[in-house]
């Protein structure tokens, strides 16, 4: 397995024990092309600051 991924599965596994239910993950790209992570965030129910 891919050593990012390993280490980001292992991330996850730990904060999901210690309660976090939601998790999102974003790239480079979807901060650069806003509205794949606004729809990521929208997704996790994260809302908006306007």
């Amino acid at each position: 397995m891919n050593t990012h991924v390993n280490k980001q599965c292992k991330r996850d596994d730990y904060l999901r024990k210690h309660g976090v239910t939601t998790i999102v993950h974003f790239s480079f790209d979807d901060v650069i092309h806003r509205e794949l992570l606004y729809r990521k965030l929208d997704d996790a129910g994260i809302p908006r600051m306007h």
